[in-house]
């Protein structure tokens, strides 16, 4: 509630000076239109307006990092409200089948392929499967091996499906730790070259998937792209 407060304010004062600049270059025009202004009454109206653009901007730059620590956490809990969305009969041969109906290509273990968008020119999927017995861990080795793999994009989405016997708790937490975290990310700060990812866990018992989906419509992060993506292929 006092970081809300403080938003308000700041943001409110960041208003304020703003219509104040504009108002005194509206009213400067209504004065000219009815009598000539003095150099004086120029100047003057020249001192608020520059005056109070150069106060809010300094305003803003000086909050910067805490209205961005703000909206991170603001959205972070917005996403941590969200249930896991689940995807039956996800098994290899489907997904492979799939993935291959759809043109995706085969290189070292990845199924990739490049679509165009008209928000970020192009993207590149790297889809992998793999079995695990450590989600944790192979979250973590996956990343560093796609990170090494593609440098030539400009956006790339790695879709990490994560075959598990047995799904424990701390797995569920893990996922949407990071799912949360690289959503959020996505949606603040939108970089050119980028990269992004979207885990799925999968029982492999039941052949039943989970992962966090943002449930964004029109999103143009590329967190938001993987989830369109999924939905459209597997569900």
């Amino acid at each position: 509630m006092k970081k809300e407060k403080s938003v308000v304010l700041i943001m409110g004062s960041v208003l304020l000076l703003f219509l104040i600049a504009f108002g005194s270059l509206c009213y400067g025009g209504w004065l000219q239109n009815t009598r000539t202004l003095s150099g004086i009454q120029i100047i003057v109206m020249l001192f608020v307006f520059f005056g109070s653009m150069l106060l809010a901007l300094a305003i803003l730059f000086s909050n910067y990092s805490f209205l961005l620590s703000y909206e991170f956490l603001k959205k972070a809990n917005k996403y941590n409200n969200y249930e896991f969305s689940k995807i039956n009969n996800f098994t290899k041969d489907r997904v492979s089948q799939i993935l291959k109906k759809e043109r995706f290509k085969e290189d070292d273990s990845y199924f990739i392929k490049k679509k165009l968008s008209l928000a970020k020119d192009s993207i590149s999927y790297y889809v992998r499967q793999i079995d695990s017995l450590d989600v944790s861990y192979t979250i973590k080795t996956e990343y560093a091996r796609f990170e090494n793999k593609q440098k030539k994009v400009n956006y790339a989405c790695l879709l990490l499906f994560i075959y598990c016997d047995q799904l424990m708790d701390m797995d569920f937490d893990n996922l949407r730790n990071l799912s949360v975290d690289q959503s959020t990310t996505d949606d603040l700060f939108r970089t050119k070259p980028a990269i992004s990812s979207l885990v799925i866990l999968v029982n492999s018992q039941t052949n039943e998937a989970y992962y966090l989906d943002i449930q964004k419509k029109f999103s143009i992060s590329l967190y938001g792209y993987s989830c369109r993506t999924i939905k459209k292929y597997f569900q």
